[in-house]
C-alpha cells in the first residue's frame, strides 16, 4: 500500500498478460447492462436504492464474486491504477458507495487515483461530499486536480449540483478549506446563479477565493469591493455569460490597444527627445519607421536656428519626397504627382508627413532652382493639403516672377480654400507680377470675400504695369463698402509709393487716391492712408497731411499724421506738429506728444543747434510751449559741451527758462532764472529776467521775493517807461502779500494819485491802511469807494463790504473809549491821518489774481489792522521794512504826522523833512 503523500513514482510492473487476465475476470461485469444507481446527495448521504444502504451490497453474501474481488483489490491497493479504476467502476455500477468512500478517506494513493479515474467517466453524484472533502485536504497535486475536475464537470453538467454546492456554502457548516473548494468549483461552474452568494463573500473570510471565482465566472474584475460587485451585478444579472465575457474581451482589447498606443507614443517621444536639435540626428529621423518622428524631424529642421546647416538635409528631403537625382518625380496619368518618386515606393506615403517635408523644403531651399521645380510639381499633387502646403512654401520667396503663372494656374484650376487663395495672392504680390492684371482683377469681383478682394488689391498694386493697376483699383477707393478692402488699398499704395520716383507720371495719381482715402469714413483707413502718404514723401505729400491735420478728430489718425510729417522731412512740418498739439486735449494728448517728439527727432536729425533753436521758436509761435521746452532741452542735451554752439546753448537756456515760466513750470523756471541772473546771461535781458523772476515767485507763492524782484526791476526802469506802472502794481501785490505795509504805502499812494478813478487801486490803498492799523482812514477810503461802486452785484463792492464789516466794529469799540483829545478830520478820519491816505489798489491787475489778498480783505499773512503793531508799523514778517522819515505812527493820538502824512514838504516835528512830488510819490 502506498500512502498519500508518498513518492508517487513507485515502480509499476504491469505486463500485458496480467492486464488481459484482469480484463477477462471483469469482462462480464463491464459488458453487462449498467447497474449504476441514480443517486442523489442530500446532506451528503446517497439515496436508498433497491433495498441497499450506503454500502449497497458491500457485505452481503449474495454479492457477486466480481464485486467482492473489486472490494479486495481497492482495499489492498496492490494493482496498477488503471486496474483499480476498473474495480472502482464495477463498485460504482453496483452502488457500493460505502467501500468507495472508505477508500477515498484512506491514504492509499493508487486506490484513490483509481476511484478518481473511474469518476471521470461517470455523472454519478454519489461521492460528491467525499470529493469535496478530498479536494480540500489533498496534498497530492494529481489527486487535487482530478477531484476538482470531477466536481467542476458535475457542476457544469448538472444544474442541481450548483444549487447543492450553494446550499452547502450558505449553510456555512463546513470547514474553511471545504468552503474554499466549493467557491473554486462555483467559479468554474459557468453558472451565473453562483454570482450572488459569491458577491456576499467577496469581502469576508472567503474574500480572495470569492474574488477569483467571480472574475473567472463573469470576466470582470472589481477586486474585493463588494459594493462595486453588487452594483455591477444589479446592472448585469439579466445578461447571459456570453455577453459578459464578450464585453470583458472588448474591454481587454481596448486596454491592450491603449497600452500598445501608450508604449508606441513613449518610443516616439523618446526618439524625438534624443534627436534634440542635432542636424545629423534630425536628418536620420526623416527615415524613421514612426511617422510622428519623421514629422517632428521635418518640423525641427524647418525652424532650426542654423539654417545653413539645416539646408544640408535638402538631398534627403528630396529623396524622402521621391524625387531622383534628375529632380523629377513620377507623374501619374492625369498630370498630378502620386507623391512618390521614380522608384514608385520611395516617396513619403503619410500625407501629413509629406506636407511637412514639402514645407521644410520650401523653408530651407527657397531660391534653389531644383527645389522650386519640386514645389511647382507638388502643386499638382492629388492631395489638396499637400498642394496647399506647396503653394504656401513660396510665401517667403521674393522677386521670382517665374512662379506667378504656375501659382495662378493652380488656384484657377483647383478648388482651394480661401486661406490658400489669399496665400497665393500674397506670393504673387511679392514676386513682381507682370502681364497678369486681367487674371488678378477677376478676384476683385464682389462674389469673392472681402479677404480675397483685399489680397487681390495688394497683388494688383504690385504689378509692373502701374498706370493700368491704378485704373483697376480706382473703384475700390470710391465704391468699396468693406473697410478691409479700402484699408488694403491704402497700405498697398504706401508700399508702392516707396518705390515710385518723384518724377514718375503715376505719382500724382497715387497721391490723389491716397487723398481720397485720407478722407475715408473709417479711422483705420485714414490712419493707414496717412502712413502711406508719409511713405510717398515730398512737398505734395506734406500738403495732403497738412490739409488733413486741420480736420482730423481721431487721436489715432492724428498720431499717424504726426509720424508721417516727421518721415517726410519737410521743415514746415514743425509748425504743423506744434499747431496740432496746441489744439489737442484729453486722454490721447500724451500719446500725441510722444509721437510729436519722435517726429521732431526725425526732422531734427543732423540739424545744427541753431536749427533746433529755430524749431523751438516755431513751436512757441504756434502756441505749444511744452514742445518748445522739449526742443530747447534737446539743444542742451546735444550741444552743451560744443564750443561752437556756446552762444546758441546760452540762448536756448534763457528761452527755456522763459518757456517754462509761460508753461506754468515755476519751480524749474525760477531756479534757472536765478542762475542766469547771477551769471549775467545775455538772454533774457535784465529787465525781462527780473519780470520773469517776479512772476515765477508769485506763482510759487513767494510774495516777498516777488516784491523784491519787482522793486529791483522798477529801479532799472527809466521815468516814463510804459512798463513802470505794471511793475509798480506787481511790487504792491508782493509787498501786500508779504505784509510789508509800510513799503507798500508810498507805491500804492502814487498809483492812486496817477489815476484817482482806478477803483481797484483805491481798494488796495484801503487794505494797506488797514494793514498799518489806520482803521479810520481805511474805513473812510472804503466808504468813498462804496459810493463809487453802487452795483450790489459788483464783486469789488462785495469785497469792500466784507472789509468794512471787519473794520467798523473795531472803530466803534475804539470810539466808545474815553476821549484822549483826538480831533476827527473833515473826512471822518482822526487827526494825524491824512485824507491823502485814502487811495486803493485793485484786487487784480490786468486779470492777475492778487496773491496778497484774502477773501475777507486781509492779507496772505493773516495781517490786518487789528493785528498790526500799536505803533502802526508793518507786522513782523521777517523782512526788514524800508526806512521812513518817521518809523512810528500813533493810533488816534495827536502825535506829529509821519513823513508820508506831511504834504508839500512839511517838516515833521523833530523829524526829517520829506517831500511829495505832484504825482504823490514820496521821496526820502
Amino acid at each position: 500500500m502506498t500512502a498519500l503523500g508518498d513518492d508517487p513514482l513507485r515502480p509499476r510492473i504491469a505486463t500485458t498478460a496480467r492486464l488481459l487476465a484482469v480484463a477477462a475476470l471483469c469482462g462480464a461485469a463491464l459488458t453487462a447492462p449498467s447497474a449504476r444507481a441514480a443517486l442523489r446527495v442530500q446532506d451528503g448521504e446517497p439515496a436508498q436504492e433497491a433495498g441497499a444502504g450506503r454500502g449497497g451490497a458491500a457485505d452481503d453474501e449474495d454479492a457477486s464474486p466480481q464485486v467482492r474481488a473489486s472490494r479486495r483489490a481497492l482495499r489492498d491497493g496492490t494493482e496498477e491504477v488503471p486496474v483499480l479504476a476498473i474495480h472502482a467502476t464495477r463498485l460504482l455500477d453496483a452502488g457500493d458507495v460505502r467501500t468507495l468512500a472508505e477508500v477515498m478517506a484512506g491514504s492509499d494513493r493508487e486506490a484513490i487515483l483509481g476511484i478518481l479515474q473511474a469518476l471521470q467517466t461517470t455523472t454519478s453524484v454519489a461521492l460528491l461530499p467525499e470529493s469535496i472533502v478530498l479536494a480540500s485536504k489533498a496534498e497530492d497535486p494529481e489527486i487535487s486536480r482530478l477531484t476538482l475536475d470531477y466536481l467542476v464537470r458535475l457542476a457544469r453538467g448538472q444544474s442541481d449540483v450548483t444549487e447543492r454546492l450553494v446550499a452547502r456554502l450558505v449553510a456555512a457548516d463546513l470547514p474553511h478549506a471545504a468552503q474554499v473548494t466549493i467557491v473554486r468549483v462555483l467559479g468554474k461552474s459557468r453558472d451565473l446563479r453562483a454570482v450572488d452568494p459569491l458577491v456576499d463573500r467577496v469581502d469576508g473570510a472567503l474574500g480572495d477565493p470569492a474574488r477569483r471565482a467571480l472574475e473567472e465566472l463573469t470576466g470582470h474584475a472589481f477586486g474585493n469591493d463588494r459594493l462595486a460587485w453588487r452594483s455591477f451585478w444589479d446592472r448585469s444579472r439579466d445578461l447571459g455569460r456570453d455577453v459578459l465575457l464578450e464585453r470583458s474581451l472588448a474591454s481587454e482589447r481596448e486596454a491592450r490597444t491603449e497600452t500598445e498606443s501608450r508604449m508606441r507614443e513613449e518610443i516616439v517621444q523618446m526618439r524625438i527627445r534624443l534627436m534634440g536639435s542635432d542636424v545629423d540626428q534630425l536628418i536620420g529621423g526623416l527615415s524613421d519607421e514612426y511617422a510622428a518622428v519623421r514629422l517632428a524631424s521635418a518640423q525641427r529642421l524647418a525652424s532650426h536656428p542654423n539654417g545653413e546647416q539645416a539646408a544640408t538635409a535638402i538631398p534627403v528631403l528630396l529623396d524622402r519626397l521621391g524625387y531622383g537625382a534628375n529632380g523629377h518625380g513620377y507623374v501619374n496619368g492625369d498630370g498630378g504627382t502620386n507623391g512618390q518618386g521614380e522608384a514608385g515606393g520611395r516617396g513619403e506615403a503619410d500625407p501629413q508627413v509629406r506636407a511637412a517635408l514639402v514645407a521644410t523644403l520650401g523653408v530651407l531651399g527657397r531660391g534653389n532652382a531644383a527645389v522650386q521645380d519640386v514645389l511647382l510639381s507638388e502643386l499638382r499633387s492629388g492631395d489638396p493639403g499637400i498642394a496647399a502646403v506647396a503653394a504656401a512654401a513660396f510665401e517667403r520667396l521674393r522677386d521670382h516672377p517665374e512662379v506667378v503663372d504656375p501659382l495662378l494656374d493652380y488656384v484657377e484650376r483647383s478648388p482651394v480654400t480661401e486661406g490658400t487663395l489669399v496665400t497665393v495672392l500674397r506670393v504673387v504680390a511679392s514676386n513682381q507680377p507682370s502681364g497678369v492684371l486681367d487674371r488678378l482683377a477677376a478676384w476683385l469681383d464682389p462674389a469673392h470675400s472681402a479677404t480675397v478682394r483685399a489680397a487681390a488689391v495688394a497683388a494688383i498694386m504690385a504689378s509692373a504695369e502701374l498706370p493700368a493697376a491704378l485704373a483697376a483699383v480706382e473703384s475700390v477707393a470710391g465704391n468699396e463698402d468693406v473697410r478691409d478692402v479700402r484699408y488694403a488699398l491704402a497700405k498697398a499704395l504706401g508700399d508702392r509709393a516707396r518705390t515710385i520716383p518723384g518724377d514718375d507720371p503715376a505719382r500724382p495719381q497715387v497721391l490723389a487716391l491716397l487723398g481720397r482715402l485720407l478722407d475715408d469714413v473709417d479711422a483705420s483707413v485714414r490712419a493707414e492712408a496717412a502712413s502711406s502718404v508719409g511713405e510717398a514723401g515730398g512737398a505734395d505729400a506734406f500738403a495732403q497731411l497738412d490739409r488733413r491735420s486741420r480736420a482730423e478728430t481721431d487721436a489715432g489718425v492724428m498720431v499717424r499724421i504726426v509720424t508721417a510729417l516727421g518721415e517726410i522731412g519737410e521743415r514746415e512740418g514743425v509748425g504743423v506738429i506744434g499747431r496740432v498739439l496746441s489744439s489737442w486735449t484729453g486722454d490721447s494728448a500724451a500719446e500725441l506728444v510722444d509721437a510729436a517728439r519722435r517726429a521732431l527727432l526725425v526732422l531734427g536729425e543732423g540739424v545744427a543747434a541753431d536749427g533746433w533753436l529755430e524749431m523751438a521758436g516755431t513751436l512757441q509761435e504756434v502756441g505749444n510751449p511744452g514742445l518748445a521746452a522739449w526742443a530747447l532741452r534737446e539743444i542742451l542735451l546735444r550741444h552743451e559741451g560744443d564750443p561752437g554752439s556756446r552762444d546758441v546753448v546760452s540762448l536756448a537756456r534763457g528761452h527755456l527758462a522763459e518757456v517754462l515760466c509761460l508753461n506754468g513750470q515755476a519751480a524749474e523756471a525760477y531756479q534757472m532764472l536765478v542762475e542766469l541772473h547771477e551769471a549775467g546771461a545775455p538772454y533774457p535781458a535784465p529787465r525781462m529776467r527780473l519780470e520773469l523772476l517776479a512772476r515765477t515767485s508769485e506763482q510759487l507763492g513767494r510774495t516777498s521775493e516777488a516784491a523784491d524782484w519787482y522793486l529791483e526791476r522798477l529801479d532799472e526802469l527809466a521815468e516814463g517807461d510804459a512798463t513802470r506802472l505794471e511793475t509798480q502794481r506787481g511790487a504792491v501785490r508782493g509787498l501786500m502779500g508779504a505784509g510789508r505795509w509800510q513799503e507798500a504805502l508810498p507805491l500804492v499812494t502814487e498809483l492812486h494819485d496817477l489815476d484817482p478813478t482806478d477803483n481797484d487801486v483805491m481798494f488796495r490803498l484801503a487794505r494797506v491802511q488797514a494793514g498799518l492799523g489806520r482803521d479810520h482812514a481805511a474805513v473812510a477810503t472804503l466808504r468813498r469807494l462804496q459810493a463809487r461802486v453802487p452795483d450790489e452785484g459788483d464783486a469789488l463792492r462785495a469785497e469792500v463790504e466784507v472789509l468794512l464789516a471787519e473794520l467798523e466794529p473795531a472803530i466803534a469799540a475804539e470810539d466808545a473809549l474815553p476821549a484822549t483829545g483826538t480831533v476827527p478830520s473833515e473826512d471822518g478820519a482822526p487827526a494825524g491821518e491824512s485824507a491823502g491816505d485814502a487811495t486803493v489798489d485793485g484786487a487784480a491787475v490786468d486779470g492777475v489774481p492778487d496773491d496778497g489778498a484774502t477773501a475777507d480783505g486781509g492779507t496772505g499773512d493773516d495781517s490786518s489792522g487789528d493785528d498790526a503793531p500799536a505803533d502802526g508799523g508793518a507786522p513782523d514778517t521777517g523782512v526788514e521794512p524800508a526806512a521812513t522819515d518817521d518809523d512810528t505812527i500813533a493810533d488816534d493820538t495827536p502825535a506829529a504826522p509821519t513823513g508820508d502824512e506831511a504834504a508839500g514838504g512839511e517838516e515833521a516835528p523833530g523829524g526829517t523833512a520829506t517831500e511829495t512830488d505832484p504825482g504823490g510819490t514820496t521821496h526820502r
